[in-house]
Parts: structure tokens; sequence; C-alpha cells
């Protein structure tokens, strides 16, 4: 059908053109792949046709050939021809796709002779933009009328305007002859057809452009389609409306379904909004709950940081008693776990919360008390007369302010004992098991030693000897160490 109308526009231009270039040398301003120039030169003297493009002019020369024709490649803005070359110049749809559109006149304007008549035509814009809502991509300006008649009245002086339109309707003629036309209008109200004068727009201008009078020159023209295409087109296109309104039932059938299934959907969402309200305010009251736990956990911070600068406070108090009120405390233990833990607990809590604990073990037991961190030192009795008796005047360099001696039954009770008692303490404490630790005195009295160490003359000798001695300075201290010790170890082999 749009193939059918294009032709219909096309073609009914150059056969208007025609009946007026007979006799005539015309050039035909853009003429595209030539057909318009054949139509013209059936009736012209001589037609020269002009293109920008060269394969099109290439195609044509090779398509349309005539005595009478010839195509060149030319711009209409630059046309190589002298001035007043021509009788007639057609420039039908072509004008609107110039950009120097006043250069292109002036062009046709100079080839044309004094007599000569310009046939032009352009889109109206108004019906054929405008109405339609329609923006050919091509068009680099259209005219509305009173500017085409502006713009075609800058260069000649007489200019008329005709209309184009393809029109529906029907043809009363003679089978021969040729007798004047005479026109009727009618128009389809609500009620049917009816006569009427209103007319329409047309849809492309074609105007005559001459420094010459064109009034009596100038007919009209109608263009019949005898093989009717536009007409036995029609069932088909019935069929197809008919085809595409029952593809539209469906569509619409369609359509109802899916805005059923939109409602339900709408009131899925209407009830997740209100589902997203609530829980919107659920989450505004946690947020409040959030930022009252946070205002409180602030507090306590703050809190948390005045109680840790107390702390601080209080650590730095303590350190500095620890410092000062500092003593310290050996524990020898002969073999009772908790006889060590329960001395400790009662230094603690009945004597001096400050002390600082040393412990002397046997080298058996050092696995049990090994990274416990009460202790600031651990020692372990070594084996050998030499080394106890090192480890005797290093630990009684250390003036320990007291001694806890934990006993149970074993063997070796007595010799830690003695021990205790050797390194001369302020005050010494004895844990045993069967009674509350007590305070003791040294252990080197007459009837202690009798249970301390074997009772011969030679111990009464050196027990009498020590007390004597502690008449005199520490020198003399710690020569009878050196002798006690050196009996003991001596006596020990004699047995072996």
């Amino acid at each position: 059908m749009d193939d059918a109308r294009i032709n219909y526009e096309h073609l009914h231009r150059f056969l208007f053109a025609k009946t007026y270039a007979e006799g005539k040398v015309v050039l035909d301003a853009g003429c595209g792949e030539g057909l318009g120039s054949l139509i013209v030169a059936q009736s012209a003297s001589y037609v020269v046709g002009i293109d920008l493009d060269k394969d099109i002019i290439k195609l044509a020369k090779e398509k349309y050939k005539r005595e009478n024709l010839s195509f060149l490649v030319s711009d209409i803005k630059d046309i190589p021809f002298k001035s007043k070359s021509f009788d007639m110049v057609i420039c039908l749809e072509v004008i609107e796709h110039i950009e120097e559109q006043e250069r292109a006149l002036f062009e046709m304007k100079r080839v044309l002779k004094e007599d000569g008549i310009l046939i032009i035509s352009s889109p109206n814009k108004k019906v054929y933009s405008d109405d339609r809502n329609f923006k050919n991509p091509y068009h680099v300006r259209e005219f509305y009328e009173e500017e085409f008649l502006s713009f075609l009245s800058s260069c000649f002086k007489n200019v008329v305007i005709l209309g184009q339109r393809i029109i529906v309707g029907s043809d009363i003629f003679l089978k021969e002859g040729n007798p004047p036309i005479q026109r009727e209008e009618i128009k389809k109200t609500e009620s049917g057809f009816f006569p009427t004068k209103e007319g329409f727009e047309p849809m492309y201008f074609i105007a005559f452009a001459s420094d010459i009078p064109l009034d009596d020159f100038i007919k009209g023209s109608y263009l019949v389609d005898v093989s009717e295409t536009l007409l036995k087109d029609i069932p088909r296109l019935n069929e197809e409306v008919f085809r595409r309104g029952e593809h539209i039932k469906r569509l619409d059938e369609e359509i109802r379904g899916k805005d059923e299934h939109i409602k339900r959907l709408n009131d899925e969402v209407t009830r997740l909004n209100e589902e997203v309200f609530r829980r919107g305010e659920h989450i505004k009251r946690l947020d409040e709950e959030v930022f009252r736990r946070g205002e409180h956990i602030k507090r306590l911070d703050e809190e948390i940081i005045h109680l840790n600068r107390e702390l601080s406070e209080l650590k730095a108090i303590i350190d500095t008693a620890r410092k000062r009120f500092s003593e310290r405390c050996l524990l020898l233990d002969a073999g009772s776990f908790q006889g060590v833990m329960d001395s400790i607990n009662y230094v603690l809590k009945e004597i001096n919360p400050f002390s600082e604990f040393q412990l002397l073990i046997r080298p058996m037991d050092f696995m049990r008390y090994n990274g416990n961190p009460i202790f600031s030192a651990i020692h372990l009795i070594p084996s050998g007369f030499g080394n106890r008796l090192k480890l005797l005047l290093k630990l009684k360099r250390m003036n320990f302010k007291r001694a806890v001696i934990v006993v149970d039954h074993c063997e070796g009770a007595n010799k830690f004992k003695a021990f205790g008692s050797l390194l001369s303490p302020k005050e010494l404490y004895v844990w045993d098991g069967r009674t509350p630790i007590y305070k003791s005195k040294a252990f080197f009295t007459f009837f202690t030693t009798f249970f301390a160490v074997p009772f011969t003359f030679t111990s009464v000798i050196l027990f009498a000897v020590k007390y004597l001695l502690k008449l005199f300075t520490f020198p003399f201290k710690v020569i009878y160490l050196i002798l006690f010790y050196t009996f003991f170890s001596l006596k020990g082999r004699w047995k072996r």
C-alpha cells in the first residue's frame, strides 16, 4: 500500500511537469535515478538531469537512454551551465534536503531564461510533520506555506503554489475526449457522508515561479490508477484487519488476565507495604531502644573510664605500698603442696598482704611449682655439701623477713627445720599438717637438736660452740656454719 502511495505522488509530479515542458530545454535538478527526467523528456526538446551522487548518475545513464536525455554529476548549488541556458527547471522533493537552500534557488534562477519557469515541490511541514508528529531524518529544512512563498518570492516576481495530496473518491468520465473537470467534495460525519466545501490541506506544495505572469498558465491535474491497486488491496487489508482484530481480541483477553494478575500483585504489594510499615515501626522502636541502650552504654563507658582511673590510682597506691611494705618470705617445702598453699594464704591474710614469696624445694618437686607466678624465685636443693653450703650463704645474704617451714613427716623434715633456722630469719613459722601454723623459735636448742640430727658427743660440742660464737661478731657465725655442714657431710659418708 505504501509503494502505491509513493508512486502516485512521485509519478504524478513528473507527469504534471511534463505537460508544461513541451518543446522546452529542461534541467531536472536533483534527478535521482532518472525516471522523472525520462518522463519529462517524452515532451521536452531536451532534458539534462543532474545529481551529486556519482553511483546513481551512472545507474541512470545505463537504465534510461534517449537522444534528448543526458545525465551529469553536479551540485545544484553550483550548476555547471551558463546563465539563461534553460527554458524550465524542475526541482521536485529536493530542496528540503539541502542546507544552503537560498544559494541553490539563486543558481536555478541564474540558469533560467528571462521567460523561464521553475517548477519546485516540497512537503507541507504542518501536514507532513506537525500533524503526524513525524520527523524525517533526511530533511534539513521543511516549509510552512507562508515560508515557502516568501522563500520563492525572494528570487521571482510571480509565484503560484498548488497543493498535492492522495485522495479517495469517484470518477465520472467520457470514454472519449477530455471534458472540463467538475469537482465535488463530500465528508463523513456521525450521520453519514454529506457534501462539503471545507476542502483539505495538501501534503506537498508544488510551486510555479517565474518573472512572467502565471495566472492563466497553470491548470490542476488528476492522476488515476487504472489498475485500482489500492481498491484491489482492500479485501486483503480487510482480512488483515480481521486477523489483527482477532489477535487484538486475544491480546485483550490476555490483558484482562494480566490485569487480574496485576490486581493480585497490587494486593500483595499493598499487604507487603503494610508489613513493611509495621516492620518499619518495629525497627523504629528498636532504633529508639538501641539509642537508649547506646546512651546507657555510653554512661557505663564513662563509669568504666572513671573506675579504671580509680583502679589505676589504687594500683599505683598498692604498688607504692608493695614497694614500701613488701617483705621477703621463704617457703621451705619438705613435700606438701597443700602446706605450701596454706602457708601462703596465712602469710597474706594474717601477716603481710604485700609479701614476696620464694620457694626452696627438692628437685623432685620442681614440676609441681614450675611457672607459678606467685613465686618470684624457686630454689632447688642441690646435691653435695659444698653446693648446699653455697645455697645457704646465698639465701642468708637475702635477709628474709620470715621463713615458713612446711614439713610432713618425711625423713628430711628435721633437715629442713635445721636449714631454716640456719638462715636466721626474723620470724620463723611451721606448718606440720597437724596443728595450725604457728610461730617458732630457732630449732637449735638442746632438745630440738636431739631430733634434728643424730645425738653424739661431736654434735654436742658443735652446738656448744655455736652458742659461744653468738657472743662474737658475724664472721664467727659463718665459720660455725661451715663446720656444722662439714660435720654432717662427713658423717653421712661414714655411714655409707
